[in-house]
């Protein structure tokens, strides 16, 4: 009797470790169908938050890790707070050395991966002037960015050109770029 039970123990503890990398697949696979429906549902995507369009959108994985180990998923989901928010791509992010993004991605250096984000988040709805092709517009870590706009569209940020957008989604408007913006001491 001893042995049975310690045979049916040994089986489930050797299920349940089979069944672990599988839990993590079947997670993996609900997140993608989930991404899926809402990417193709334009009337979600206006109700949806920013990290969810970011976390589901495969142009953004790096971006969407970033806010992950900045801590700011809450920030970048919370609904009434608004955002002009321009989206570095993988490749934009590829284009700096592995080893300084290892780096920023680390724990410690939250508060400098928290402030490189923010200077890509502009707290507020950018409202374009059709006189001004130019705006300096303060970002949400206290920096400024320069906007050039034509047609009644952004068509760059700090001279990166906007690759596409806006998004608009239920707290900010999303513009992909290809480059990561970096904050310079002089332009606060």
């Amino acid at each position: 009797m001893a042995y049975k039970k310690i045979w049916l123990a040994f089986v489930l503890i050797i299920g349940l470790a089979a069944a672990v990398p599988g839990c993590s697949q079947w997670q993996q696979h609900r997140h993608e169908c989930a991404c899926k429906k809402l990417l193709r549902h334009p009337s979600r995507l206006a109700h949806s938050p920013l990290y969810k369009i970011i976390n589901c959108e495969p142009q953004w994985t790096t971006l969407a890790k970033a806010i992950r180990k900045a801590h700011l998923k809450e920030t970048f989901s919370q609904p009434g707070a608004y955002y002009t928010f321009f989206a570095p791509t993988n490749a934009a992010f590829s284009q700096i050395a592995p080893a300084k993004l290892a780096m920023l991605m680390k724990s410690e250096n939250r508060q400098s991966l928290r402030n490189l984000l923010f200077y890509h988040a502009i707290p507020h709805v950018v409202v374009l002037d059709p006189h001004r092709a130019t705006l300096r517009e303060q970002t949400a870590n206290g920096h400024k960015v320069v906007l050039t706009t034509a047609d009644g569209k952004i068509m760059t940020v700090n001279g990166v050109a906007i690759i596409s957008g806006p998004i608009m989604v239920d707290n900010a408007a999303i513009y992909t770029i290809g480059k990561v913006l970096t904050p310079t001491p002089g332009n606060r």
